[in-house]
């Protein structure tokens, strides 16, 4: 996949166990017991790295919120988002 295309996140209807999809339809992974992250923010940290600044968002470019393309993701203040 490309920087100009997007990528869905492909799972199915049915999580697998570690996984949910929220209200909004955003993928969260837990991570522990007691803690979830959004998997486009994971994405995000992975390839940009941390945010520069404490509470920013992490925003979706293309306006998909089941893209992962990290090329679609930036981090963004959240009057921004």
């Amino acid at each position: 996949v490309g920087p100009s295309l997007c990528m869905p996140t492909l799972l199915p209807p049915d999580l697998p166990h570690g996984f949910e999809r929220n209200a909004d339809g955003y993928i969260r992974l837990r991570l522990r017991r007691d803690k979830w992250e959004s998997a486009h923010r994971i994405v995000c940290f992975l390839f940009w790295g941390a945010p520069q600044h404490g509470g920013m968002h992490c925003a979706h470019m293309c306006a998909r919120v089941n893209c992962l393309n990290p090329h679609h993701l930036q981090w963004v203040w959240p009057s921004t988002n």
